[in-house]
């Protein structure tokens, strides 16, 4: 899940993926872009987890998400078919 939210930031912040061909500067600079969104998105998880009470916030999301699984997908699936 992380990944592929660490990828859209990449496009959006330094562009499309490397292609074959290109310069080494260019090839540079997308990897300093690159490994500077990922020590970014580490930190900031690291952050969130020094937060006193973290464990609270993160069980009432995971009780919302599993529930809207568990009580509105089903019906919202069987309305659909």
């Amino acid at each position: 899940v992380f990944s592929s939210g660490r990828q859209i930031l990449e496009n959006a912040l330094i562009g499309a993926e490397r292609r074959a061909g290109e310069k080494e500067d260019r090839i540079r600079t997308f990897e300093a872009g690159r490994s500077a969104i990922v020590a970014g998105a580490v930190a900031a998880t690291f952050g969130l987890a020094q937060i006193g009470g973290f464990g609270a916030v993160a069980n009432l999301v995971g009780g919302v998400a599993q529930g809207t699984l568990a009580f509105v997908m089903p019906p919202a699936i069987a309305v659909a078919v």
